[in-house]
């Protein structure tokens, strides 16, 4: 069985020891009960703008299954008009939201990280306030609206993608994100619109809002029974019961 799993710090979580990544537990657990290891290769992507192209190249090879994590952190600059973002320099730049310019969405080959200051993080009074007006801003602007409707339509066009190479989508997540609550109610929302999609398309989802029960101390990355809880779920939808 040939795996690609996509995502973030979540294939490779500082700080956890390797063996008690969800990757890892899962390949444990389908050799266990079909007596061959899976081929699961890490993917990971930084940034939601034409995704779907990213995930179309790295199904060349037509693996069996796409497990397609759905990052929370990326989602930051999709709902607020000004984008702060670095590039392989990692010298931090300043654009507007791709919904305001004529160019493509997506951003220069470069791009490598796409983040926008949360006001807790943000250092000097005037930056907390201009990071609290870019969220109001883009609240009135709709940007959260556009953004649901964006990543709906990458994730479709990823199932197509997945469908003419003879590949099984399961898309996880997005988890909460309560260290950020504009971020968190966003992905309560996304996690919604991606399960009713899911029902429609006939695609596999793990929902993993579930509060208190995937993500650690931060607030931010998987605990060690959130790794245990997303292999849990993978294998059940994998291995025959």
């Amino acid at each position: 069985m040939k795996i690609v799993a996509t995502g973030g710090c979540i294939n490779r979580q500082e700080g956890l020891p390797f063996e008690e990544h969800y990757h890892y537990l899962l390949r444990d657990k389908v050799y266990q009960c079909t007596g061959t290891s899976p081929d699961i290769r890490l993917l990971t992507y930084y940034n939601y703008f034409q995704v779907s192209s990213y995930i179309a190249e790295a199904l060349h090879d037509r693996p069996d299954v796409l497990v397609f994590f759905l990052r929370p952190f990326p989602l930051h600059p999709l709902f607020k008009p000004v984008i702060r973002y670095q590039g392989k320099s990692a010298v931090t730049q300043t654009i507007l939201h791709p919904v305001f310019r004529r160019s493509n969405l997506a951003l220069q080959s470069d791009t490598m990280v796409l983040h926008a200051t949360a006001p807790q993080q943000a250092g000097r009074l005037g930056h907390r306030i201009l990071a609290h007006a870019n969220i109001a801003a883009g609240k009135i602007l709709r940007l959260d609206r556009w953004a649901l409707h964006y990543i709906v339509t990458e994730i479709g066009r990823i199932h197509e993608i997945c469908q003419r190479s003879g590949t099984r989508l399961i898309l996880t997540g997005p988890p909460g994100y309560p260290a950020y609550a504009p971020l968190d109610q966003f992905c309560a929302r996304l996690s919604e619109e991606v399960g009713q999609m899911s029902k429609l398309r006939g695609i596999s989802h793990v929902d993993m809002q579930e509060p208190g029960r995937w993500l650690g101390p931060d607030g931010v990355h998987l605990s060690r029974a959130g790794h245990g809880l997303l292999a849990d779920a993978l294998a059940s939808l994998l291995l025959p019961v």
